[in-house]
């Protein structure tokens, strides 16, 4: 069982994941690189002028999902986000990463922007649990998602079923 201590380090020997927002009812998905993960919280950065910074500033509820393919194991983290305008903090980045100190203490728009989620739901899935239990566990008829390969659409229930025969 994973506790507190062993997601955050989870979380930083695994620094790329996936953040996805929701702006106007519009689902966003992209790939960012962890700034760092503590008890304080899961801090990220993006620039103020990115899509990303005006999404997170209209609805800071994301989800972040990190993935090791070695264990198979993936942890999905799902909260609100809050923008740091520590300037000691923002200094502590600045000092940490120096190539990026004139963005990270730039307040314009080419300057960057850290956020933290601090509270959050945590989704634990480790990757046999996914296929035996998870996979089978479902009543694949009952998937009508369809994956277009150009020429038809077929049922993710058809490709699964041809998967695991």
């Amino acid at each position: 069982m994973m506790n507190q201590e062993h997601v955050i380090q989870f979380l930083n020997d695994n620094p790329v994941f996936f953040l996805a927002t929701c702006h106007h009812g519009q689902p966003h998905v992209r790939t960012m690189r962890l700034l760092r993960a503590d008890e304080h919280g899961i801090f990220f950065c993006t620039a103020r002028n990115k899509a990303l910074c005006r999404q997170i500033k209209s609805n800071p509820a994301v989800e972040m999902c990190f993935y090791s393919p070695g264990d198979g194991l993936q942890i999905r983290i799902a909260g609100k986000v809050g923008l740091i305008s520590d300037p000691k903090f923002r200094r502590q980045l600045a000092d940490r990463v120096p190539a990026m100190s004139s963005f990270v203490l730039d307040d314009g728009p080419y300057g960057v922007a850290t956020f933290c989620l601090q509270t959050g739901r945590v989704s634990i899935w480790k990757e046999e649990d996914f296929v035996l239990r998870r996979l089978t566990g479902v009543e694949l008829s009952s998937i009508w998602m369809a994956i277009c390969n150009g020429r038809s659409q077929t049922p993710v229930a058809d490709l699964l079923a041809d998967s695991l025969a």
